[in-house]
């Protein structure tokens, strides 16, 4: 029988971090996400969505949408989500109600928005901040009158208006958030109620610019985020204290990310070759993002030869490079009028042929906006929903392996016209072996053209450098004379500070700096800043004046030559 040749990775001892490292952690993932990059003001936001809803309404010939709080109650009312957090679905039923009418002034169908509410909450009803030109007109009832009673009672009054005709039995839409006993309750009191569909359906799954823009940027800074956190992990972090660092996600590691969602109890401590699936969601002006990536950590060490990789490391690398071109069929099948049935087909018999079908178990996809997960569905059985252009979706594939590893990439984009579609999170993820290190190669060259230091930086281009002992660890710099050419004088050392130790160092030599453990901060005259953490590489000219700070501890290797450019 043959012996499998074991991993000769470097091994590290998995046991969990202490507090202070675990501050460091997350410290270091704050300064490395570039939250400056996705402000949007408030301001640039139109609410055109009831508008549309009532152009919608007018074609099918509705009378009216209604609809409870709720997701789509946000979407319609434009209310942010802080403000609506404090009001959630009850037994007294609060229903927003908009109808088409016709604007003579403007010569278009636009929507009138009306709302039933119990008498005592007007007042908290006028303080949610909704967004609408004109005042909010209440049908509101006392505790003991029939909701739905009051308002076919006040339907012509309130609802209708002199350019629509009178409903004898108003015919209304809701949506799949309405509670059985509301939609109930409005059959029983001269309402016809039907469900939501056609034209109606496709206005909340279509995107406006304004949207676009919003949803381009929470997604695109959550996978920024996402990078952030992984450039800051360390041997020693457990899925729940990577979890802790980042809100509303789901991680997990190998055996726990053969489950789509994760599970057990996140107490799996992070090794040298664990694949960590990093599924990730966030909010801006209450849209969501949704991105997923699967990657080993920062202290993974990827040798050049391939035969140094244990089996199960290897069939990690492979799957990861089925699910990542899987991703490629799905986007190249996201094209407008084509069936969401044919995106995940696509995505499904590509991971198939690659031997993996019975472990992709979940649906290529999912509409996004202000809900994570919203219509239309992209799953291999939705032929009666169509892409139209505007509408934006995430993409991700997965393979799960169950006891032993998953991998899912999950990106957003945004079906065009004609074309490719847009993609929403700024970049996929890295296709090799080596993508674990690129997730933060993007944020860190751009970090770099940035900086207009007088030093070279190069962010994580030494991660396996392992420095010399240190026999004494108060020992603040050492030395070593190297050669003593007179034309080309050579030293090499290391340099510790400690934190309250801040060191003002001009150069008169050029010197390469490799940061191996803790963290610095470094400038320049200009106080302009870099946070340098383990396996940062600087270059300092002659002549640079530069400044050395630290919260904790910093331990650099550095070699020094005076001859220009042989540093």
């Amino acid at each position: 029988m043959n012996k499998i040749k074991p991993s000769r990775l470097t091994p590290l001892i998995m046991k969990k971090i202490n507090s202070w490292k675990y501050k460091r952690f997350e410290k270091c993932s704050a300064n490395a996400f570039p939250c400056d990059r996705f402000a949007l003001a408030r301001d640039c936001i139109a609410n055109f969505a009831p508008n549309n809803l009532a152009i919608a309404l007018e074609i099918a010939g509705i009378d009216a949408f209604i609809v409870e709080p709720g997701y789509t109650f946000q979407y319609y009312a434009n209310v942010s989500q802080t403000d609506w957090e404090v009001w959630e679905p009850e037994e007294r039923p609060f229903l927003m109600i908009i109808a088409p009418q016709f604007d003579t002034i403007l010569n278009q169908v636009v929507a009138k928005t009306s709302f039933l509410a119990p008498h005592f909450e007007e007042g908290r009803v006028r303080m949610l901040g909704m967004l609408f030109e004109e005042d909010l007109s209440i049908v509101t009832r006392e505790e003991h009158w029939n909701p739905y009673r009051t308002l076919s009672k006040n339907w012509n009054e309130a609802i209708c208006t002199e350019n629509s005709a009178p409903s004898q039995v108003p015919e209304v839409m809701v949506d799949e958030e309405m509670r059985d006993f509301i939609q109930r309750g409005l059959g029983e009191n001269d309402f016809e109620v039907i469900g939501l569909a056609g034209n109606v359906k496709r206005v909340k799954q279509t995107t406006t610019v304004g949207e676009v823009d919003i949803l381009r940027a929470v997604d695109t800074g959550t996978a920024e985020a996402s990078r952030a956190m992984w450039k800051c992990m360390v041997p020693g972090l457990n899925e729940n204290e990577v979890m802790n660092g980042f809100d509303m996600t789901t991680r997990a590691g190998d055996e726990n990310a053969a489950m789509p969602h994760g599970g057990r109890d996140g107490s799996k401590v992070l090794g040298t070759e664990t694949l960590v699936l990093f599924d990730v969601g966030a909010h801006l002006y209450g849209y969501s993002s949704d991105i997923c990536r699967t990657f080993f950590p920062p202290f993974f060490s990827d040798p050049t030869d391939d035969s140094l990789l244990s089996p199960l490391t290897k069939r990690k690398i492979a799957v990861w490079d089925i699910v990542f071109e899987a991703q490629i069929k799905a986007l190249n099948a996201l094209k407008s009028n084509s069936s969401c049935a044919s995106v995940d087909i696509a995505a499904r018999d590509f991971i198939t042929d690659a031997g993996c079908g019975k472990a992709f178990t979940h649906r290529v996809g999912h509409g996004i906006g202000i809900k994570a997960h919203e219509s239309p569905f992209l799953n291999k059985g939705n032929f009666d929903d169509n892409l139209n252009a505007g509408m934006a979706f995430t993409l991700e594939p997965g393979v799960y392996l169950e006891g032993r590893f998953g991998v899912r990439h999950e990106d957003v984009f945004l079906v065009n016209g004609d074309g490719e579609a847009d993609i929403l999170t700024g970049s996929r993820a890295k296709g090799d072996k080596n993508s674990s290190k690129s997730q933060s190669s993007k944020s860190s060259s751009s970090n770099t053209e940035k900086m207009s230091l007088p030093f070279t930086y190069h962010a994580n281009a030494q991660t396996e450098f392992k420095p010399p002992l240190i026999a004494n660890e108060n020992a603040f710099l050492g030395d070593v004379a190297v050669s003593t050419d007179e034309a080309a004088p050579l030293s090499a050392g290391f340099y510790r500070l400690e934190k309250g130790t801040p060191l003002i160092y001009e150069y008169t030599y050029h010197e390469m700096k490799i940061i191996v453990d803790g963290e610095f901060d470094i400038s320049d005259e200009t106080g302009q800043k870099v946070h340098a953490t383990k396996g940062d590489v600087f270059y300092f000219p002659k002549g640079s004046k530069i400044t050395f700070t630290t919260e904790t501890f910093g331990l650099g290797f550095f070699v020094g030559q005076r001859k220009t450019g042989t540093a």
